[in-house]
């Protein structure tokens, strides 16, 4: 099946069972297959791999679903797959004692790359600073190598989740783990800009669109894969919650993926900063009427999938709602 940039394939399987290994691995070899993309001699898979997230935690693309990923690229005649994800040797996670080994591990990538035979590679071995065509944030940026070979093919996999900053963290977002250090921390530097700026928070949501879209215009995933067999809200990270959305949607463009994903969780993508960014750079449609999208398996919820995000200023947003929440499961308070 091909699908073009304003096109997405949407995977929905719903099971009532909680998804096991073997799960993940078929959603991740079946989505492929469907719509049998043809690879390079080297193949990327770019997951969301983070350090406080474990295989079952919610909070990270499943390493069984990119297993089954690779098996479909190696039957496809790839001559290499590797999975790679930006090291976290540069950072304060490394103060903390944690190696990117040591994140392998814990996150269940070592598991399944020894039991499939893939090899993993840390994005920060090879940087190249790359110039930014009109870049409004940034002029340049630290970029991995990796996601550059004119060779290889590069698949960008992020989890279905939500963002405290970002509302939603997809295909987009997961592009920042081809950024290497220090050019890497967006929020803080966000953040710094919008102080500096103004003396206030004003411009943080903005200053991280603007930055994030300054990425995605010089990194163009081959494909984008969202992973949202199960699915994380709240912030994405300790502080929400799973669900079971039996969900897997794909595309070409990150815009339009990361677009149309923010709809099927519930979201107005056009209320979402980063999205309108990327829309008014002409990166890709954000409009949910406008993207064709080719269903597979079961009718999709009429009114979203039930994701709540926890804002970093602490405050529920109605307005990012396709229907407002009839209650919330997260009070407002200030973001720990």
């Amino acid at each position: 099946m091909e699908v073009d940039d304003s096109e997405v394939l949407v995977c929905h399987t719903p099971r009532s069972e909680e998804p096991r290994r073997r799960d993940f691995e078929e959603a991740g070899y079946l989505v492929l297959q469907k719509l049998r993309p043809e690879p390079k001699e080297v193949v990327l898979i770019k997951p969301n791999v983070i350090p406080q997230g474990t295989e079952d935690s919610g909070m990270i693309t499943h390493p069984w679903f990119v297993a089954g990923m690779v098996q479909y690229f190696r039957e496809a005649g790839a001559r290499e797959v590797v999975v790679g994800e930006g090291g976290w040797e540069r950072t304060h996670w490394r103060k903390m004692q944690w190696s990117t080994e040591n994140i392998w591990r814990s996150s269940g990538y070592r598991e399944m790359a020894d039991a499939t035979g893939v090899r993993l590679v840390d994005l920060e071995e090879e940087g190249e600073i790359m110039g930014i065509p009109g870049g409004k944030f940034t002029k340049t940026l630290l970029l991995s190598r990796w996601v550059r070979r004119e060779e290889g093919f590069f698949v960008d996999v992020p989890k279905m989740k939500t963002h405290n900053l970002a509302v939603t963290t997809l295909c987009t977002k997961n592009l920042m783990g081809a950024v290497l250090c220090p050019d890497r921390h967006f929020c803080f530097r966000a953040r710094a800009h919008s102080m500096a700026k103004t003396g206030s928070l004003d411009l943080y949501e903005s200053s991280f669109a603007e930055l994030l879209i300054d990425l995605v215009s010089v990194v163009q995933p081959d494909l984008c894969v969202v992973e949202g067999v199960v699915g994380r809200d709240g912030t994405a990270f300790h502080r929400g919650e799973n669900l079971r959305t039996w969900t897997v949607v794909a595309g070409h463009n990150p815009v339009t993926v990361d677009a149309y994903t923010s709809y099927l969780m519930g979201f107005k993508p056009r209320a979402i900063s980063y999205l309108r960014e990327a829309e008014e750079r002409g990166l890709g449609e954000i409009e949910p009427g406008r993207i064709r999208a080719r269903i597979q398996g079961d009718p999709l919820p009429s009114e979203g999938m039930g994701f709540q995000v926890i804002s970093w200023d602490g405050r529920n947003h109605p307005e990012l709602y396709l229907r407002s929440p009839a209650s919330w499961k997260y009070p407002e308070g200030k973001f720990p």
